[in-house]
């Protein structure tokens, strides 16, 4: 019997948010008197591969270490403006889902977002807390154990007091579902992030849904 659902945020609950992280990146070059033109296509890549944005302005300003902290510093102002809060939104039905969710399981995010960005996202859409634990890879104690290593699943299965067996991962992307596979959770993919039906499976995804709204479907088999 299924107990703990462990959600991926960007991709799976969150909707549109890399178009949003480039626009906080855009901000923050243009506040640095930056050209961000020649540079966007490399900072897109960038941010689809993570981990956090600490390491992505590390490679962006490799050449210019002095620009790395001012720019976290705006960076993140960012992240918690309507420059990236613009760019989010939820599938319809997502809130409902996760309010419906809250009453029968426990419910915890792993995610490499900010938790603050996470606070900000479900504050936007008027959502409750009705997450029982949520765990970043911004608080990690080294980057070594970011997704798809097994620690945060792990981590979070040891806190909820739950096995393996009981959980399921729900995520958009190869680290998500590589995590799960790692710690024998089941993987569950959704379509609205980064991977396609057929690389989830690949990937050791059990079931493949469209998006976090049909996540029911699968939990009641």
């Amino acid at each position: 019997m299924i107990r703990l659902i462990i959600f991926d945020w960007d991709g799976t609950i969150a909707i549109g948010a890399a178009e949003g992280y480039l626009n906080c990146y855009r901000e923050t070059f243009k506040k640095l008197n930056l050209d961000f033109a020649p540079r966007e296509q490399e900072i897109r890549e960038l941010i689809s591969i993570g981990p956090t944005h600490i390491q992505e302005l590390k490679k962006i300003f490799k050449n210019k270490p002095e620009l790395i902290e001012p720019a976290r510093k705006i960076y993140e102002q960012e992240l918690l403006s309507e420059s990236l809060l613009s760019h989010v939104s939820l599938i319809p039905g997502t809130k409902e889902l996760l309010l419906r969710l809250k009453t029968k399981y426990l419910l915890a995010v792993a995610t490499g977002t900010m938790r603050q960005v996470v606070e900000a996202v479900l504050k936007k859409f008027q959502i409750p807390n009705v997450f029982n634990q949520i765990m970043t890879h911004h608080e990690l104690p080294d980057l070594k154990l970011v997704k798809p290593n097994p620690y945060i699943a792990q981590t979070i299965l040891k806190t909820q007091k739950v096995n393996a067996q009981e959980a399921v991962v729900v995520g958009d992307s190869d680290w998500d579902i590589g995590m799960a596979v790692n710690v024998g959770i089941t993987p569950v993919a959704v379509l609205t992030g980064y991977a396609n039906e057929a690389e989830a499976k690949e990937l050791g995804a059990k079931f493949v849904i469209s998006d976090v709204t049909h996540l029911e479907e699968v939990l009641n088999q």
